[in-house]
C-alpha cells in the first residue's frame, strides 16, 4: 500500500466540517482523499478536544551532517573551489568524532546546491583592468537607449571550421571504445580557420568581411575606409554617430589613430576598457540569430572573393540585443528614451539612408540571409 503524507491543517478542518454536516466516514475519506482510519482519528480527536496541529516526527536515523556540519562543508568548498569529493571528505573527517562517507558528502553538496561546474572561460583581468571597467560602467550607466542607438559596435572573430568540443559526453559500453559513433574526430591545426570582421548598430547590421591572415594596421585602415566610413556617413547623416572598437594593437596603431583624427568631425570613437569583450553586445548577436554558419564560412574560404561581405536585414534581433533590462524599466513618462519597435528604422521601410546603404552593399557583392540558408 502506498504511503500517504501527513494531513495538513486545512485537510483536518475539511474532515471535521464534512463529518459535522452529516457526511459518512467513506464519503469524507473520498472527498478529502485520505484513508477512513485518518477520518475517524481526526474527528474523534476533535470531539475529545485533542486535535494536534503539529505533524508527526520524521522517521529514520538523523542526518550524519547536521546544520553545523553543512556550514563547515560550505566553508571548505569556498576555501578550495577545485577540491574533489574525496578531498572534502578527508577534510570533514579530520578531528570529527564521527566519520562520514564520500556518498554522504556528495548528497550534502547537492542538497546545498554546490554542484560541479566547469570553469567559465573569460579574459584575464588585472586590478587595473577591473578599475577601468568599473569607471567605464559608472561613466555610461546613465545613458538611455536613445544615446546607445548612436553607437556602432564592431569586432573581429576567428572561427575554427572543425573544432572539437571536449565537453561532449556519450554513453557507451566498454567494448565500444573505438566505435565510430563514440570517437570525436580531430584534424591538424583545427582544419583551418577564418577571421571575419563585422559591425552593427541599433539602426542596421553592417558588413561582414573576411580578413586574409591576421588583421594588422594596414588591413584595418582599409576596412575603416571601405566599410566603416560609408556606414557611419549613411546611417548617421547628422555626424552624431559613435564608433566602438576594442584595444587591439591594430586598432591603436599610430596610422589608425591618425585616420580617426582626420574624420573626428564626422563621428567619434567610444573609449573602451581593455579585455572587455563581454561588454560588447556584438558578442551576443550570434546567439540571438545564427548569422555565421560553418558551411557558409567554408564556402567563403573557397570563394574567389576573399573579402566577400554579406548583410542580414533582420532588424528584430538588433533591438533585442541592445535593449537592456535597465532600458525596459525606464519611466513610462520618458517616452522619448524608451525602446519602441514601431520607431525602429528598418531596411524595408524605404527610408532614404537605407536605400543608399543597400546600394552600397550591392556594390560589395553582399549575400542575403536567404542565400545563406540555402547553402
Amino acid at each position: 500500500m502506498q504511503k500517504r503524507s501527513d494531513l495538513s491543517d486545512f485537510q483536518k478542518g475539511m474532515i471535521i466540517g464534512f463529518r459535522a454536516k452529516g457526511g459518512s466516514i467513506s464519503e469524507t475519506a473520498e472527498f478529502v482523499n485520505c484513508s477512513r482510519a485518518a477520518v475517524v482519528k481526526v474527528y474523534r480527536a476533535w470531539q475529545n478536544g485533542t486535535v494536534q496541529n503539529q505533524r508527526r516526527g520524521k522517521c529514520g536515523a538523523p542526518r550524519a551532517i547536521d546544520d553545523r556540519g553543512e556550514r563547515r562543508l560550505r566553508r571548505c568548498v569556498r576555501a578550495d573551489r577545485r577540491a574533489t569529493v574525496e578531498q572534502l571528505t578527508t577534510k570533514m573527517n579530520q578531528g570529527a568524532t564521527k566519520s562520514v562517507s564520500q556518498s554522504t558528502i556528495q548528497r550534502t553538496l547537492l542538497r546545498l546546491g554546490l554542484r560541479s561546474r566547469r570553469l567559465v572561460r573569460a579574459p584575464m583581468l588585472t586590478a587595473v583592468h577591473r578599475r577601468r571597467r568599473l569607471e567605464f560602467a559608472r561613466q555610461y550607466s546613465s545613458w538611455t537607449s536613445t544615446e546607445w542607438r548612436q553607437v556602432a559596435f564592431s569586432d573581429e572573430s576567428r572561427f575554427m571550421l572543425h573544432r572539437t568540443d571536449g565537453r561532449w559526453r556519450i554513453r557507451r559500453e566498454t567494448s565500444e571504445r573505438n566505435h565510430p559513433a563514440t570517437i570525436a574526430g580531430t584534424v591538424q591545426a583545427g582544419g583551418g580557420s577564418i577571421m571575419v570582421w563585422g559591425m552593427f548598430s541599433w539602426h542596421s547590421l553592417g558588413s561582414l568581411i573576411i580578413v586574409e591572415g591576421t588583421m594588422d594596421q594596414y588591413k584595418y585602415a582599409s576596412v575603416l575606409a571601405d566599410h566603416v566610413h560609408p556606414y557611419m556617413r549613411i546611417v548617421f547623416p547628422q555626424d552624431d554617430g559613435i564608433f566602438q572598437q576594442d584595444n587591439a594593437r591594430c586598432h591603436t596603431a599610430a596610422s589608425v589613430r591618425a585616420w580617426f583624427e582626420e574624420h573626428q568631425d564626422e563621428f567619434t570613437v567610444l573609449p573602451w576598457p581593455a579585455n572587455s569583450p563581454d561588454l560588447n553586445p556584438i558578442e551576443h548577436l550570434g546567439r540571438k540569430k545564427l548569422i555565421i554558419q560553418k558551411r557558409f564560412l567554408a564556402w567563403m574560404m573557397c570563394s574567389d572573393e576573399p573579402t566577400l561581405a554579406y548583410q542580414i536585414t533582420d532588424d528584430e534581433i538588433i533591438g533585442s540585443v541592445l535593449n537592456s533590462p535597465q532600458q525596459e524599466n525606464d519611466s513610462d513618462t520618458d517616452t522619448d528614451n524608451k525602446f519602441d519597435r514601431s520607431e525602429k528604422i528598418s531596411f524595408n521601410e524605404g527610408l532614404e539612408h537605407d536605400e543608399k546603404y543597400l546600394k552600397y552593399l550591392d556594390q560589395q557583392s553582399c549575400v542575403t540571409d536567404q542565400e545563406i540558408m540555402t547553402l
